[in-house]
Order: C-alpha cells, then structure tokens, then sequence
C-alpha cells in the first residue's frame, strides 16, 4: 500500500511542479505575505520531518489500520486528479507566486465552479491520505492541520489580490463557491 501511495503522491507531484518549469508571467499585481506564508510552510515541514525522522515521533490513531490505509489511497488520488483538473483548467493563470498576471482571466469552471481554491483542497486531501496510509497521528497534526491554516491564509490573501482586479465579478464569484470545500448551501458567508 505504501509504494502504491508513493506513485501516486509524486507522480501528482510531478505532474503539478512540471507545470511551474514552463511557466513565466508578467505580474500586474504580487501577494505581499507570500514570503511570510512560504516561510512558514517551510518550517512546519521541517519541523514534522525532524520531529517524524530524527525524533522518531508518531502515534496510530485508527483501530482499522488496513481499511484506513484504502480510504488514504482513495482520498489521496482524489487529490492528484482534482489537482490536475484544477492545472488544467487553469492553463497560462496557474503562477508560481501568489500573484495576478496582465493577461490574468477569472476562471469559473472545472473544479472552479464549486472551489474557489481546488488547487489547495487537493493538496489538503493529498496530506489527510496520507495520514491515513500510513496511520500517523504525527501527519495529521503537523502536517495536514497546519497546512488548512496555511491554505486558508493563502487563499484569503489571494482573494485581497483577486477582488482589488476583478472586482464585483470575483465578489459575485465568492457568494456561489466555497473556499476550499464546495458550498452546500446557496448564500451564507464567503468562507
């Protein structure tokens, strides 16, 4: 199971990085924080691979290890797909910085009809099955918990970026999509 998670995991990873090598792009507007942001994803992932590599740290937190080791399969390559359908859809919009492009258009389909930051989920989902794999209570609390605050930091200033250039078009956007899960009900907050 766990070679099988590997594939899967950096084959995605791969997939999605590739992406990055091709891409350049004029910037008509950068995220001010993503320095911050990356700084601090950066650390949390060194600290969970010191505290998991060097300190030898990790608990089992499922009764049902074989089973929760399939649902970690499952959701993980359900991060992969969902990420490149989000990069497909995307195209020229995907940037390697938190930033909107002169050329920059609001993307509204795909995974984008129902998450406004899919790209985000998927990674999320990739973290959460991966915990699940290899049923650690160490993935989950330093790595996956940690990154839905980093995500969700990241998305909210990239949404400052999103409706300073698209304005009530992005805002409309906002209201029929949720943030890194799809909406269940029409209306509500912008979360």
């Amino acid at each position: 199971m766990k070679p099988l998670f590997w594939f899967v995991f950096l084959a995605g990873l791969g997939y999605f990085l590739a992406g990055f090598l091709r891409r350049r792009g004029d910037y008509a507007i950068r995220c001010r924080p993503v320095l911050r942001i990356r700084l601090a994803e950066t650390v949390a992932v060194l600290f969970y691979f010191g505290v998991l590599l060097v300190a030898g740290w990790d608990f089992p937190f499922s009764p049902f290890p074989a089973a929760t080791s399939w649902a970690g399969l499952v959701l993980t390559l359900a991060g992969v797909l969902l990420c490149s359908w989000a990069k497909v859809h995307l195209k020229s919009n995907l940037t390697v910085t938190l930033g909107i492009k002169r050329d920059h258009t609001l993307i509204t389909t795909g995974p984008y009809a129902r998450i406004r930051h899919p790209i985000y989920t998927a990674f999320l989902l990739q973290f959460l099955g991966a915990a699940l794999v290899f049923d650690s209570g160490a993935t989950l609390l330093l790595l996956f918990l940690p990154f839905v605050a980093f995500f969700y930091w990241q998305s909210a200033a990239e949404e400052k970026l999103l409706v300073e250039h698209f304005g009530g078009q992005y805002r409309r956007y906002r209201v029929t999509t949720g943030r890194l899960a799809p909406k269940l009900l029409s209306g509500g907050s912008h979360g």
